[in-house]
Parts: structure tokens; sequence; C-alpha cells
């Protein structure tokens, strides 16, 4: 009787040791399970990122620009002349520098501004402008712009007497460039003006001054 009930027990916990293994068993197989799904959904998210077209930055630099020069019919102008017509002068009159004028120079440039910003195009004599005589002065006049494309500044009109200090000779210029050369841009035009009143003044040699432009912005 003894060995029959224990018989029943060993049974009965052999049993339950089983029903243990299979939910044990259960478990683990549930996690696998959910553990290899997450997985599955993991890389099906990421492979599902990539589809039929890209995309990437590209960054344009435009930087500001701000150059000129003059020039002439050979290129890059040095130097010119000016002196006044005495053949058909007679005695007794006064010297007329009426003739002494050149138009041969024009003023280029090519000029990039930030927005809504503009330049000013200003020459003076920087150097030589106070050995002139009494009564001499270098006169300038501008015109307007021929060629060119984009915000070409606006020449001022009338004569400007260049002294020592900076004379405003174009403005309002934004992005633009008058072409290269002789032909295009501002055509410059130095002619000399005389007051009689100062004749005394007036002495034979060769004076020389230098005459520089520049562009700056406003």
């Amino acid at each position: 009787m003894a060995f029959r009930l224990y018989l029943y027990w060993h049974a009965w916990r052999l049993n339950l040791q089983t029903k243990k293994l299979k939910l044990l068993k259960h478990k683990i197989m549930k996690k696998v399970t959910v553990t290899f799904t997450a997985i599955l959904f993991f890389l099906g998210t990421a492979i599902a990122q990539d589809d039929n077209s890209a995309k990437h930055n590209v960054s344009i630099d435009i930087p500001t620009i701000a150059i000129l020069d003059i020039e002439d019919a050979d290129g890059e102008a040095a130097s010119i002349s000016l002196e006044p017509n005495i053949d058909v002068l007679e005695a007794g009159d006064a010297v007329s520098f009426t003739g002494a004028t050149d138009n041969s120079l024009w003023l280029n440039y090519t000029s990039v501004v930030t927005d809504g910003a503009t330049r000013t195009v200003s020459a003076k004599i920087s150097s030589g402008a106070s050995t002139l005589p009494e009564g001499i002065s270098l006169v300038l006049s501008v015109a307007g712009a021929s060629n060119g494309k984009g915000t070409l500044g606006t020449a001022v009109s009338g004569d400007i007497t260049l002294g020592a200090s900076n004379e405003t000779i174009v403005n309002n210029i934004g992005s633009c460039y008058t072409e290269n050369g002789a032909t295009n841009g501002h055509n410059l035009t130095y002619k000399v003006a005389m007051d009689n009143d100062e004749f005394a003044s007036l002495v034979a040699t060769n004076y020389t001054v230098e005459v520089t432009y520049t562009i700056t912005d406003n």
C-alpha cells in the first residue's frame, strides 16, 4: 500500500514538472518570436526608408566684386596730354585752352553687391594738384554707360573740376558689368579750364598730375 502511494506521488510530481517544462518552453518560444518579429519590423522599416529618389544640399557662394580700370584703344591707359592750340593765335590774343581736350579714355567696371547695396565711383587728383598754377583747372565730364548689363551706374552730369579730394562721378551702381575696353562703359572727357584773371601765374613748363578713380560702397 505504501509503495503504491509512493508511485502515485512520484507520477504526480513528474507530471507537474512536465507541465512546468512545457510552460517554460512556451514562454521562451514566445519571447524568441516577439524578439524575431521586432527585428524583422526594424529591418523592414530601415529598408522602407530608401526609395527611387535622393537629395542633398549644394552651396553656391557668390562673392562681392568691385573692380575698375581706365581703357583706351590700346588697352589699359597710361597717360594723356592736354595743351592749347596756338597755331591760329594772333598777337594780343589770350591763350585759349578750348582745344585742350581729350576723350580717348573709358571707365570700365564690374560690380556684384549685397542685397540692396549700391556703389559709387569717385575721382581725384592724387598727385601734383598743388603744382598747377593759379587759374588752371583740370575738368572732367562723364558720359552715360554704353553697352554692359545689369544695374549700371548713373553718370554725374556736367563738368566736374578735379582736385585733391574725391569727387563723385558715377553713382547708384548695382550688380553689373560695362564690358571691357574702349567704347565700353563711360567715356571720359578731360579739358583744361583757364581763369584769365590769373594769366600772370602761367609758367611755360610741363605739369603732370595723377588722377585716381575709386569704386566704393555707399
